[in-house]
């Protein structure tokens, strides 16, 4: 037991673990006063990544409808994550409650101790999954024989530095091109409209996300569905890739939290292959990035050409944080991670100095993430069309995540 929550003697709530699944024990009546602090209880533990939960009622003598509607909530949040809620040891008189209410089935009911036992070491079975502890991160690791993938890049990098982009650096491309990237980029059909509304950009599965570099930005997205073919995205420079993930990984720290370059470096060592397309999903434990403040223009140049790097110019173009941000928000990312000992000259575009990684984020709201990496695919999917988008960010490497997947696709060096 873990921790006790009492609510006017009327509803004790203890944590603690039956047959390797964290279970919430609850002794007393759930009601619309004592609810409240049992949905806190679950979702402080769906919030740290549990994703089973057993719910101890053996001593609960009675649930009204408030309480109900707390464990149904429970489960649909639970379940859009890959998880569920369990019930254990319900009586007769709570049992008829659930079943008047249709709930009996929609949860897993069950009254003895074997079964819990043999419902754990049923969830535990991973068919061509394999453990690996690499820099006191924990991984689960599933490889398929997927090809090598395609690399794309359009436009430079080079204009950025001296705020020279224009019109004619302008590149339109179709969703349908299009499966995973980073850019500079807008959305909108003349370009007198759009040419203030460039930022930072990520493409997650053809899927559009930028953040304008304006004084008050929001995130502006498209969702191709159907036939995309009269949808433009516009961009002053594209990163991207497509292909097969070779490598889909789990990850979760021992001892802790994890750091995004110690992440991003452990996964080199677990994989074979010296440049690879990235794609991950994570819950935040303190974000850092950064992003424009202002458009790269040549109506936006500095005096006489000077960078908008330089020491004097620097804060008037990023938005560079000063402390971490955006606790328990999900972030989306995508870019690119090399396993050289120095960046070749033919990927100089693709990443910073004395960076082997580049990877732009989209944050989205609070929310909890199935880990279970026989369904990425799908749970990117989820994320990214139904939580909403707060910013897109250019990745720093102080950021903190709890845990997360991460989708590699092999490219041509």
């Amino acid at each position: 037991m873990s921790q006790i929550y009492k609510r006017k003697k009327m509803l004790d709530i203890q944590n603690s673990e039956l047959a390797g699944i964290k279970a919430i024990k609850i002794i007393g009546r759930i009601d619309g006063i004592s609810s409240p602090i049992l949905e806190k209880s679950i979702k402080d533990l769906a919030t740290e990544g549990e994703r089973k939960l057993l719910i101890d009622m053996e001593g609960i003598n009675y649930i009204s409808s408030a309480g109900l509607r707390v464990f149904l909530s429970a489960q649909q949040t639970m379940s859009k994550a890959g998880g569920e809620l369990i019930l254990y040891k319900l009586s007769e008189q709570i049992f008829y409650i659930f079943k008047t209410a249709g709930f009996h089935k929609i949860f897993k009911i069950i009254n003895d101790f074997d079964e819990i036992s043999d419902f754990s070491s049923n969830s535990k079975k991973e068919h061509s999954i394999k453990s690996e502890t690499i820099d006191n991160i924990r991984f689960k690791i599933l490889e398929s024989p997927a090809g090598i993938g395609k690399k794309q890049k359009f436009g430079s990098m080079e204009k950025l530095t001296h705020s020279e982009f224009s019109e004619a650096d302008l590149i339109s491309l179709s969703p349908d091109d299009l499966s995973y990237g980073i850019g500079l980029a807008a959305l909108g059909e003349d370009y007198k409209d759009f040419k203030k509304y460039f930022g930072e950009t990520a493409i997650l599965n053809r899927n559009f996300f930028v953040y304008p570099a304006v004084k008050k930005p929001a995130v502006d997205y498209m969702l191709p569905l159907g036939d995309s073919s009269q949808i433009k995205y516009n961009f002053f420079t594209y990163n991207g890739f497509q292909g097969n993930f070779k490598y889909i990984l789990s990850f979760e720290g021992i001892d802790g939290f994890v750091n995004s370059d110690n992440l991003f470096q452990a996964i080199l060592k677990l994989t074979e292959g010296k440049l690879f397309g990235l794609v991950f999903f994570a819950e935040s434990k303190g974000l850092w990035g950064m992003n424009l403040k202002q458009v790269p223009i040549v109506e936006n140049q500095e005096k006489a050409g000077d960078s908008i790097f330089s020491e004097n110019n620097f804060s008037n173009w990023f938005n560079f944080p000063v402390e971490d941000c955006d606790f328990n928000c999900i972030l989306v990312g995508t870019g690119f991670v090399h396993n050289f000992s120095e960046t070749p000259p033919s990927l100089k575009d693709y990443f910073a100095a004395k960076s082997n990684w580049h990877i732009h984020s989209v944050v989205f709201e609070k929310g909890i993430i199935n880990r279970n990496i026989e369904n990425f695919d799908e749970e990117l999917k989820r994320i990214t069309s139904e939580l909403e988008p707060l910013k897109v960010v250019h990745l720093l490497e102080k950021t903190t995540l709890s845990t997360g997947c991460i989708g590699l696709v092999e490219l041509e060096d």
